[in-house]
């Protein structure tokens, strides 16, 4: 049977004399079968559909995934994400991206290893904002039931319920916080939570859980510091990673490195297998503070941590990174203007996180050095170099293609909002760990 370029198959037919004949038939990709019959039960959801499906599709492609899993994540982007981004065009600006919306999309990228797609969601209906659910709290308690409810491999739900309850406002604490008046700007963060999926090859989705502090900190008006230290001290004990959390709550609490948009993330698997992780940021954008945070403060050393600072400084250096204080940028602790002209002039914070595992004595890192802003072709040029320096000559070769494919219809060399963060992480065990995180949808808003 004669197979054609696009996966077309030979079909067969009889000839008005009764021979069989055979015309190719020209197969739909994945995301092209699913535009012309999946019927998007509102407008709102075939406006994000068309906003977002695409590249989300384009993504898929680039990281090489089969046609199989290509239609399982298409089916679980149009089943299950695009109707939790609430109503088209946006009312609830989300505080996740640089540019608002309240979805992102990222390709890892590792020398051993396929790229794995990620998918970030803050989940959003038509009632979050409102006084029916002013933070969102109903919208998001929902959606995670409707995750729950597709029977994931290993899906675990306790260190959810643990830290939901330990670390989200209670329903006095909302009133306390409406009362306040707090809410009422476009620009200031609301939801508690967020959630983030890898889509593995092969088909396994696997669930991460994100749990902001602001509104606790905001609602008791104890420090952040004090939030997490009993909870966390009582977790990790359970998970075997104490001394972990003993050197990193010690590294943030005197360098002010807890603020108030800390924020959480963990597995949902059984806790013993879970990684608990510990995001921050600074408006100090140097690189004498990138290998103070890798080393956190000097108080983990090793040829691990130096060879982490080898990478930290080659790709500050490839990337042409800037230092910038806290006196020429806008500070971490500023509410997001939802203002157009702002979003492309704000300058996000070098964030990292701290990754707390079972059994292992002190924390991995990972930094997020914010490229929002810069031009994309440069990114691109630069990340082709890094690659190219780790050995990665594969993906250093591709890598300005698959940009460019990603968005045919820019001229990346004129834009600057395609890539908005590249994360580093490193161990001796596994090498480099990239990700690169990129604009969502096909508009800015």
């Amino acid at each position: 049977m004669a197979i054609n370029s696009r996966c077309g198959l030979a079909c067969k037919r009889h000839s008005e004399s009764g021979e069989a004949e055979y015309t190719n038939r020209v197969t739909l990709s994945p995301i092209e079968a699913l535009a012309r019959y999946w019927t998007s039960p509102t407008e709102h959801h075939t406006q994000w559909q068309n906003d977002t499906a695409p590249l989300f599709s384009r993504l898929l492609e680039a990281a090489q995934y089969d046609v199989h899993d290509q239609y399982q994540y298409l089916l679980f982007m149009f089943g299950h994400i695009i109707p939790s981004l609430g109503p088209y065009p946006q009312r609830w600006k989300s505080t996740m991206t640089t540019l608002g919306i309240p979805l992102e999309f990222s390709i890892n990228y590792q020398k051993h290893g396929k790229e794995t797609v990620r998918v970030a969601l803050e989940p959003v209906s038509v009632v979050s904002g409102t006084d029916e659910d002013p933070f969102n709290l109903i919208t998001t308690r929902k959606f995670m039931s409707d995750i729950a409810n597709l029977g994931l491999e290993s899906f675990d739900m306790e260190l959810h319920d643990y830290l939901i309850n330990a670390f989200f406002p209670s329903a006095n604490e909302i009133r306390d916080l409406q009362a306040s008046g707090y809410g009422k700007r476009g620009g200031e963060q609301k939801s508690p939570s967020a959630f983030g999926f890898d889509l593995k090859a092969g088909g396994c989705i696997t669930v991460k859980g994100y749990c902001h502090l602001l509104l606790k900190h905001l609602a008791t008006g104890t420090p952040v510091s004090d939030i997490v230290r009993e909870p966390l001290v009582r977790l990790c004990r359970q998970m075997t990673c104490s001394a972990a959390f003993d050197l990193m709550h010690d590294y943030l609490t005197k360098s002010s490195g807890y603020i108030k948009h800390t924020f959480l993330s963990w597995d949902y698997v059984p806790k013993e297998k879970s990684r608990l992780k510990v995001y921050s940021g600074s408006t100090s954008i140097s690189l004498e503070k990138a290998e103070e945070v890798w080393s956190l403060g000097g108080r983990v050393q090793g040829e691990e941590i130096s060879e982490g600072i080898k990478l930290i400084k080659q790709l500050w250096k490839t990337l042409g990174l800037k230092s910038c204080t806290d006196n020429t940028a806008q500070p971490v602790e500023l509410e997001f203007d939802v203002n157009e002209e702002a979003q492309q002039k704000f300058q996000p914070p070098l964030t990292w996180n701290y990754e707390l595992q079972p059994g292992i004595s002190h924390p991995l890192t990972k930094l997020y050095f914010p490229v929002h802003g810069m031009n994309d072709l440069k990114v691109a040029e630069a990340l082709s170099k890094f690659f190219h320096f780790l050995g990665w000559h594969d993906q250093a070769e591709s890598y300005l293609s698959v940009l460019r494919d990603l968005y045919p219809e820019e001229d990346i060399s004129k834009c600057t909002q395609l890539q908005s963060w590249i994360s580093l992480a490193y161990t001796s065990q596994k090498g480099a760990y990239i990700s690169v995180y990129y604009r969502s949808a096909k508009r800015s808003l």
